[in-house]
């Protein structure tokens, strides 16, 4: 579906912690010559814990989740009508045919709908450290706009994540709030952990969580989804060959044609879902070799700013995607 980004959101509750840090391992020398606030790639190490949890575990009961799914199946009118940016009746179908498959694959399955991250913060200009388990909704239904701001092609466009635009967003962190506090109450982590910090001790009502996530949720980044892999009567931008519908030679070959969002890691778990796609694409070079030998084939790569090569503009990005990219750039060099 054109120009609809996903995404991810995340919020966190944070506690003073008696274990070590960022912080107290930069105060003991490991972070000798690293900016304040920065990690070295040791130090990356302190903030690699991560998991999903599917709905029901989110819950801590079936039926809960059961009933948050029948109430999202019968909103689906509603939400395209209220969400969906487009009256567009091919974009109005691919929005139904995602917010569907969401609501019917995957809410109920063992698939992550939360993912659980350990942050270990604090500084070493400060005693004070504190520990953050951080919940971020992996399959949100609330899904942003896109909105050209120039002529100019490289002018950033205007971006609106439109977050919690659909409630089932909200109830889903809210829940993954209360799950992360119950894991930092349970036995390892409760020996290190002392005060909550935020959203504080006496935040536990569910419109009180509900109004702690309105002014603290955050980006968890991972665009994507802008050009969806879909029939075009579905709102679709690219078809199965990932060549673009209505121009002769164009494909897309990035994470912008998954039509959902995964539950995965950006790093690696990201390229190495576009490498598979970059598979696909050479499954279709022996279609196509002529043409390239007359035209030059455009890729996009959809992003901000830095731009990586021939066709490519890299959004922001560690340095494993970076280099994941330029692996991907060298290969496209092959074709040309």
């Amino acid at each position: 579906m054109g120009l609809i980004p996903t995404f991810l959101q995340r919020a966190g509750v944070a506690w003073k912690t008696t274990a070590e840090t960022l912080g107290t391992f930069q105060q003991n020398g490991f972070g000798d010559g690293v900016p304040e606030g920065e990690s070295s790639p040791f130090l990356s190490y302190v903030n690699s814990a991560i998991a999903y949890v599917n709905l029901s575990t989110t819950f801590g009961n079936t039926e809960s989740a059961n009933y948050l799914q029948n109430q999202i199946l019968g909103m689906v009118d509603a939400s395209a009508n209220d969400l969906c940016p487009s009256k567009d009746e091919s974009v109005i179908n691919g929005y139904k045919t995602i917010y569907r498959a969401t609501a019917e694959k995957l809410l109920l399955s063992g698939v992550g709908h939360l993912e659980v991250l350990l942050w270990a913060t604090g500084t070493s200009a400060t005693e004070e450290q504190n520990l953050v388990i951080q919940v971020a909704l992996q399959h949100p239904l609330s899904q942003g706009r896109v909105y050209i701001n120039s002529s100019d092609p490289f002018d950033d466009p205007v971006i609106d994540p439109q977050y919690f635009s659909h409630f089932a967003d909200l109830v889903s962190l809210r829940e993954g709030i209360k799950l992360v506090r119950r894991i930092g109450q349970s036995l390892p982590l409760s020996e290190v952990l002392t005060e909550e910090v935020s959203p504080g001790p006496d935040v536990t009502a569910d419109g009180a969580i509900e109004a702690f996530l309105l002014n603290a949720v955050e980006t968890e980044f991972h665009p994507g989804n802008t050009l969806a892999m879909l029939p075009r009567d579905e709102g679709g931008v690219v078809d199965a060959k990932l060549k673009v519908y209505g121009l002769g030679n164009v494909r897309v070959v990035d994470a912008s044609v998954f039509p959902i969002s995964f539950a995965a890691h950006a790093s690696p778990s990201l390229p190495s879902a576009i490498f598979c796609l970059l598979t696909r694409f050479f499954s279709f070079k022996h279609q196509f070799t002529s043409s390239l030998n007359r035209h030059r084939t455009s890729f996009a790569m959809t992003g901000d700013r830095d731009r990586l090569g021939r066709g490519l503009i890299a959004r922001t990005m560690t340095t494993t995607q970076a280099t994941t990219l330029r692996v991907l750039h060298t290969l496209f060099n092959l074709l040309a």
